[in-house]
């Protein structure tokens, strides 16, 4: 979860999402990426509440910018907070299926120098 650096539970490392319930949310528009926007809304309905989104961005990039202006909280992958610097903090969400990620995939042996230095940045696996 990223929430501005003056927001009450920005202290907090980790929590349960069903804090944030009744908060104002920034996120992901559904036609950017559905799979995602439809990830974020079954983990606040487990969580026993709508999430109440009050702005949207194509990109994860502008919603992080968007929490550290003080528009929402969001929930976003961890590894967006490097973008962000001091002014959000991302709060690790606790519970059954809390975990938000991103999939990509590449047909092995065709990666381009680029693919390639993308592939070791994020840390990829084969599976």
């Amino acid at each position: 979860m990223f929430v501005a650096r003056d927001h009450r539970l920005a202290s907090r490392r980790q929590i349960a999402l069903e804090a944030f319930a009744g908060e104002p949310m920034v996120g992901i528009a559904a036609a950017a990426s559905p799979g995602f926007a439809a990830k974020i809304h079954d983990l606040c309905r487990d969580a026993g509440f709508r999430p109440r989104i009050v702005q949207e961005a194509d990109r994860a990039q502008a919603v992080a910018a968007m929490v550290a202006a003080g528009s929402g909280i969001a929930i976003l992958p961890f590894s967006l907070h490097g973008v962000t610097g001091d002014a959000v903090r991302a709060i690790r969400l606790v519970g059954r299926d809390a975990i938000v990620a991103y999939l990509f995939g590449y047909r092995a042996g065709s990666a381009s120098p680029e693919l390639a230095k993308f592939v070791t940045m994020v840390g990829a696996r084969r599976d």
